[in-house]
Protein backbone atom coordinates (compact mmCIF):
# COMPACT_ATOMS: atom_id res chain seq x y z
CA UNK A 1 0.00 0.00 0.00
CA UNK A 2 1.23 3.17 -1.10
CA UNK A 3 2.61 5.43 1.62
CA UNK A 4 -0.59 8.56 0.04
CA UNK A 5 -3.40 5.88 0.19
CA UNK A 6 -2.27 5.32 3.99
CA UNK A 7 -2.24 8.99 5.07
CA UNK A 8 -5.32 9.58 2.51
CA UNK A 9 -7.52 6.80 4.34
CA UNK A 10 -6.25 6.62 7.06
CA UNK A 11 -4.81 3.25 7.38
CA UNK A 12 -1.73 1.53 8.27
CA UNK A 13 0.33 -1.67 7.63
CA UNK A 14 1.92 -4.21 9.46
CA UNK A 15 4.39 -7.34 8.41
CA UNK A 16 2.65 -11.09 9.17
CA UNK A 17 4.69 -14.11 9.24
CA UNK A 18 2.93 -16.79 7.14
CA UNK A 19 5.94 -19.03 6.44
CA UNK A 20 9.00 -18.89 9.14
CA UNK A 21 12.08 -18.03 7.17
CA UNK A 22 10.11 -16.70 4.28
CA UNK A 23 9.57 -12.67 3.57
CA UNK A 24 6.18 -11.31 5.72
CA UNK A 25 3.33 -10.17 4.10
CA UNK A 26 1.60 -7.10 4.61
CA UNK A 27 -1.26 -6.43 6.11
CA UNK A 28 -3.76 -3.58 6.87
CA UNK A 29 -3.22 -2.81 10.48
CA UNK A 30 -6.24 -3.68 12.73
CA UNK A 31 -7.99 -6.39 10.56
CA UNK A 32 -8.05 -9.70 11.65
CA UNK A 33 -6.45 -12.57 9.33
CA UNK A 34 -10.33 -14.81 9.91
CA UNK A 35 -11.77 -11.69 8.17
CA UNK A 36 -9.58 -11.57 4.89
CA UNK A 37 -8.63 -15.38 5.13
CA UNK A 38 -11.93 -15.89 2.63
CA UNK A 39 -10.39 -14.34 0.12
CA UNK A 40 -6.99 -15.89 0.51
CA UNK A 41 -7.35 -19.28 -1.49
CA UNK A 42 -4.58 -19.59 -3.44
CA UNK A 43 -2.62 -21.57 -0.86
CA UNK A 44 -5.20 -24.03 -0.54
CA UNK A 45 -5.43 -24.36 -4.21
CA UNK A 46 -1.62 -25.34 -3.90
CA UNK A 47 -2.23 -27.67 -1.19
CA UNK A 48 -5.33 -29.21 -2.70
CA UNK A 49 -3.10 -30.15 -5.97
CA UNK A 50 -0.19 -31.60 -3.38
CA UNK A 51 -2.43 -33.82 -1.48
Amino acid sequence: MSATLQRGAGLATEPRTVTPGRRPVMEIAGVPHELTRWASRRSDQIAACLN
